[in-house]
Formats: C-alpha cells, structure tokens, sequence
C-alpha cells in the first residue's frame, strides 16, 4: 500500500517533515479537572530544535485566545517543550492580569500510522509567576497535512489518506480502508447489525490484541459491544468471513463516543478487513 510506505517513513526518520519543512501544528484539547477546552499550537523551527509560534485555546467559543509561544522540539528524541509568553488576540473580557498562561515540559511525542501525538501534565501561570492552574494537555498533528507534506518530497502517486468519520453522515468503508479519530469516552462502545435481511454474513472482530467477536453471524438486532479504555491508540479491525447468501458482506456499525455517534456501513468481500483506528484522550 502506498500509506505503508510513508508511515514507514515516519517511523524510520522521525525529523523527516521537520527538516523539510519549517512549520509544523498540532491540534487537540486541554483538560481542567472535568472541563475540556479546545487547543491549537502552531510553531516555526528558529534554529536547532529552538521553536516559536502561537497557540489558540477555546478555538470557536466566546473566550477564543491567541498566545504567542516558544520553546523546543527535539525532533530525533522527540520531545517538546514550551510555554504560552503574552496575549496575541482575544475575545475575552478579562483583565491581561487574570490569564492564565499554559507551560508544557518535556512532553513525549509518539508516532502511530502518519500521527504524530503527545499526552502530558501542563502548569498554568499568571503574569506574576504564581500558579493558576494545572491539567493534562492532548495534542495529535493533522494527519493529512503531514502525509501531504511527505508526499511532495518523495514525489510518489497520490497517498491514500486514512479516512476519519463523520459524526453528521453516513460512512462507507471497503477493503484495507483505515480510519482514525480522536475518543474521549472511557470505553469504546460500538453496536453491529445487519440493517437490511439477514443473509448469512459473518464476521470476526478484534480490538488490539483481543478477539471481540469470533465468526459472529450479523443479525438484524443490534449487537452491543463496550470495551474499556486508557490513554493510548486502540485498533479495531473486522474481518469478513462469509458473505453469506447475497454478497458482499455488508455491516451496519455505530460507534458511540459520549454523545457523539459516528454511523458506518462496511461492505467486503471474504477474507477482506476494514481498520478502526481511535486515540483515547
């Protein structure tokens, strides 16, 4: 597969894009005990692993902010580190005195299938170098941007770019199709049915390294499957095994994250498999 090659890529040259290419941006979220605000960083590489750029925290709500950001990123034992210095634009109503700017130290980037993502405590100081806040800060590069930039510099086809879903239509999936999302919930709740008649097809259903369903006949009743998670990668595959009476095999499944429900219908042939591919927050 031609996605093979430039996860490859990843994995063996970590610092690839970033010797290619300036720039570089991760989105994803930071939490504060129960609440979850939206959080952006964008930064240029100054020199050496030296990086400046600014963030954006609560990126649609009333509170958006811009803060410019500096610090370091070493791209070979792949590590980051920086803080938020002053306010570049806001749509706050309080006092400069009252922000609360976000520190983050030596957090660990890790790399999964073209992501780039990192998980750690942050510090919150105010102007007066008096602690504000503390929390966990989740962070995942855009996955289509980073393979577009790689595939502009090893001149290859066209990359297959890994789909993500869509929590406001239907999603279809075929053969060796990956799909990857953010999930937030503390289980991975999924039902699989058969929304047209029962034919006979039958799949087999593995999460990591468990076997969630074995050879299991797809009914028109929902089945319900919930499986715990920590923080981590968490990879759902199915397989079909029979087609049954009319192919291909074909599966309705409803991921359910919270309140968010992505819908998806699987159509394959025997032996095929579809990738589910979730980073918990």
């Amino acid at each position: 597969m031609r996605l093979f090659l430039i996860i490859s890529l990843l994995f063996v040259c970590p610092s690839f894009v970033f010797s290619q290419s300036n720039s570089f941006e991760f989105t994803g979220l930071i939490q504060v005990e129960k609440q979850k605000i939206s959080y952006i960083i964008k930064f240029d590489f100054i020199h050496n692993n030296s990086i400046e750029g600014y963030s954006i925290t609560d990126i649609e709500g009333e509170n958006y902010t811009k803060s410019k950001i500096k610090g370091t990123y070493d791209t070979i034992k792949q590590i980051i580190s920086f803080e938020e210095i002053k306010i570049l634009q806001t749509k706050s109503k309080e006092q400069i005195s009252d922000f609360c700017f976000i520190h983050i130290k030596n957090a660990n980037v890790k790399k999964n299938d073209g992501f780039l993502y990192f998980n750690s405590p942050f510090i919150g100081f105010y102007t007066d170098g008096s602690k504000c806040a503390q929390g966990k800060i989740y962070m995942q590069s855009d996955i289509k941007k980073l393979i577009e930039k790689l595939s502009e510099h090893i001149k290859k086809m066209p990359i297959d770019i890994p789909q993500q879903l869509d929590g406001s239509a239907l999603t279809h999936v075929e053969t060796n199709d990956t799909i990857i999302n953010l999930w937030e919930s503390d289980s991975i709740v999924f039902q699989i049915w058969d929304g047209e008649f029962e034919d006979g097809d039958i799949v087999s259903i593995y999460i990591n390294n468990d076997t969630l369903l074995d050879k299991y006949v797809i009914k028109n009743k929902r089945k319900t499957i919930k499986y715990a998670c920590t923080e981590g990668v968490y990879t759902i595959k199915i397989v079909a095994i029979d087609e049954g009476s009319y192919p291909p095999n074909s599966a309705r499944i409803v991921f359910i994250d919270n309140k968010k429900k992505y819908e998806v219908l699987s159509n394959l042939k025997k032996n095929e498999e579809v990738i589910f591919k979730f980073i918990k927050l």
